[in-house]
Formats: structure tokens, sequence, C-alpha cells
């Protein structure tokens, strides 16, 4: 499936009832060290947010594509999947909130990623 040049899938974690501590943030979820299905993590464009972006790589295979659609919610499935429930947990406790925001996108959201935000209790939001 084609996707727009601004197509976004990004985890995000900001304040809900008390300030953002980035490197707390970070380390509760593993971000703090090399994750093979993360693109990118950013808490300096908006010192309220950290963002993790998705990579879009592998390419999916031809028979991954009608589960998958693009291979950045597969990596963020997959990433999602080897988290611990109680990290995000600990986030909620330290008064943060955590969500999926997907952007620039008109497709199916497939259901592998469905079951892991479920799984952590994750909103998604569209834009």
């Amino acid at each position: 499936m084609p996707k727009s040049k601004d197509f976004a899938l990004l985890l995000r974690v900001y304040p809900h009832t008390s300030d953002l501590d980035p490197p707390i943030a970070l380390k509760t979820l593993g971000l703090d060290a090399e994750n093979a299905e993360v693109s990118a993590v950013s808490s300096s464009e908006d010192p309220e947010m950290v963002t993790v972006n998705f990579r879009d790589q592998p390419e999916l295979g031809k028979e991954e594509i009608p589960a998958w659609q693009l291979a950045e919610f597969k990596n963020a499935a997959k990433w999602l999947n080897r988290r611990n429930v109680a990290d995000f947990i600990e986030l909620r406790r330290l008064g943060l909130g955590v969500d999926i925001f997907l952007g620039r996108y008109w497709g199916p959201i497939p259901l592998g990623l469905l079951q892991e935000a479920a799984r952590h209790e994750l909103r998604i939001w569209m834009g």
C-alpha cells in the first residue's frame, strides 16, 4: 500500500498529571538502548513530549502486505510485543500519558498492532 510522504506512526509519551522527565521515560520503555524496530527517538523537538518513530525496513514480503500494510506497523507491533505491561503502568503511575499517533494514513490498521495497543491500554489517535 503506498503511503503519504507525511505518514507518521508514533508512540508518544507526554505529561498528564506530572512533568515529563525524558530520560526516565526512555529508560522505562527500554529506549535508552538501540532497538531494531525503532528508527528515531526524539525529545528535543517538543520538550513536553517524547516521540518514537518506527522503521520502514525491512520491506514487507508479498504475503505480509495483507496482514501488515506497512513495515512500520509490523515493527511497532513487534516492539510493543516485547514490552511488559508493567512498563506502561509505571509511566502512568509517574503521571505520564502514552498513546499511538497515526497521521496521514487512510487504510486498515493491522490487527496485530491493535492487539498490542489494547494489551498496553494505548489509545490510537488519527490525524
